[in-house]
């Protein structure tokens, strides 16, 4: 089994080599957040997305991206 993380701003500021060194294999990072508006701190971008996608990729970590959504229907605006 591979074993993987989920992570956001919420983590901090990550070492992705003790994480690759803990054993896990792969991370879902989030890109962004909000509801399709410009109401959001820099308008929905995880501050920390740039640094967690290219420093878990320089240790071999497997990557998946994912935007959380503050949805308000089912059917959109």
């Amino acid at each position: 089994m591979i074993k993987g993380i989920d992570v956001s701003i919420w983590n901090g500021r990550i070492d992705w080599k003790k994480v690759k060194d803990s054993g896990i294999g792969f991370a879902m990072i989030r890109s962004s957040y909000g509801d399709g508006s410009s109401n959001f701190i820099n308008t929905g971008i995880d501050e920390n997305f740039e640094y967690n996608y290219a420093e878990s990729g320089n240790v071999g970590i497997a990557r998946g991206v994912y935007h959380y959504s503050y949805a308000r229907s089912v059917y959109g605006s």
